[in-house]
C-alpha cells in the first residue's frame, strides 16, 4: 500500500497539537505550584511578623505590669504610716519608715529586673512579714518554710509574685480575727520542671467572713492579686505554659474557714533535676 502526504498529515497535526496541550497543562502546574508556594512563604512571614508583634505587646504589657507593682505596694505602705502617726506612736512610725524605705529599695530593684534568684525574693517578703507584724503583731505570727530540695541561689525567679497573697493572707484574714491570735505560713518547693510552687495558708477569718466585713475592714484591695494574675495570663502566653493560681478555703469544717492560696512561679531554671514536693 502506498502512502500519500494527506494521509500522514493529519496525524502529525494531532500530535503537535497534544504535545502543546500537554505543555499547557505543565505550564499552568508549574504556576499554580509557584503561586502556592509564594502565597504559603507570604502567609508565614505575615504570620511570623504578627506573632513577633504579639510578643512584644506582650512583653511590653508584662514589663508595664511589673511596673504597676511599685504604686500599689507604696500606697498600701502609706497607710499602716500614716496609722502610726495617728496613734502618735513616733518611735514605731520612724522604725517603720526605716523599715519601709529599706523594702521599698529591694522592691525596686527586684521589679526592675525579669529574673532575681529566690533568695533574694525570700528576702523581700521576709521584709514585708515583718513590715505587717510592726504594725499587726498582736494579730498574728507568721513562718516561711522552703523545701530542702530548693536551692535559694541557684532558683532564678518573676519577682514579686507571692508578696500580694501574703497581703490578702493578712488584710482580709488573719486581720479580721478577734479572739484569738492568727498564723500564717508560706511553702515553697517544686513538683514539676519550669516552674516553683508557693502555697501561702493562713487561719483567719476566711474569704465568706472577710466579705461580709469589707465595710468593717475597709483599706486593701486585691488590685495585686489581679496584676499577678495577669502577669501569668502573659507568660503562659508567651511560653506555652500553664502556669496557676488557685484560692480555696483552708478549713471547710469551721466558721473561720481560712484560707490557701497556691501560686505557680515562672522561674528561669531549675538547678537539679531533683524534685521535691508538697500538699
Amino acid at each position: 500500500m502506498q502512502l500519500t502526504i494527506s494521509n500522514v498529515k493529519p496525524i502529525f497535526i494531532e500530535t503537535a497539537f497534544s504535545d502543546n496541550q500537554n505543555t499547557l497543562w505543565f505550564r499552568m502546574l508549574v504556576f499554580i505550584l509557584l503561586l502556592g508556594v509564594i502565597s504559603y512563604f507570604i502567609y508565614s512571614y505575615n504570620r511570623r511578623i504578627r506573632l513577633q508583634a504579639r510578643q512584644q505587646q506582650d512583653e511590653l504589657k508584662l514589663e508595664s505590669l511589673r511596673g504597676q507593682m511599685n504604686p500599689h505596694f507604696i500606697f498600701n505602705s502609706l497607710n499602716s504610716i500614716n496609722y502610726f502617726i495617728s496613734q502618735n506612736d513616733r518611735l514605731s512610725a520612724n522604725r517603720y519608715i526605716a523599715d519601709f524605705a529599706r523594702l521599698i529599695r529591694s522592691i525596686l530593684g527586684n521589679l526592675s529586673q525579669e529574673y532575681i534568684p529566690l533568695v533574694k525574693e525570700l528576702e523581700s517578703l521576709n521584709d514585708y512579714l515583718q513590715l505587717e507584724h510592726l504594725r499587726f503583731g498582736d494579730k498574728f505570727n507568721y513562718e516561711i518554710e522552703v523545701d530542702e530540695t530548693v536551692s535559694t541561689e541557684e532558683f532564678m525567679v518573676f519577682p514579686e509574685m507571692v508578696q500580694p497573697f501574703i497581703e490578702n493572707a493578712i488584710w482580709h484574714g488573719v486581720r479580721g480575727l478577734e479572739s484569738r491570735k492568727g498564723f500564717v505560713k508560706i511553702r515553697i518547693f517544686t513538683e514539676k520542671p519550669g516552674s516553683l510552687n508557693c502555697v501561702v495558708d493562713d487561719d483567719g477569718i476566711g474569704r465568706k467572713m472577710s466579705g461580709a466585713h469589707k465595710s468593717k475592714l475597709p483599706g486593701k484591695t486585691s488590685r495585686g492579686i489581679g496584676i499577678v494574675l495577669e502577669r501569668l495570663k502573659i507568660i503562659n502566653h508567651l511560653r506555652g505554659t500553664d502556669l496557676k493560681v488557685a484560692i480555696e478555703d483552708l478549713y471547710s469544717d469551721r466558721e473561720e474557714t481560712g484560707t490557701r492560696a497556691r501560686v505557680d512561679i515562672p522561674v528561669k531554671s531549675l538547678p537539679n533535676p531533683s524534685l521535691g514536693g508538697a500538699n
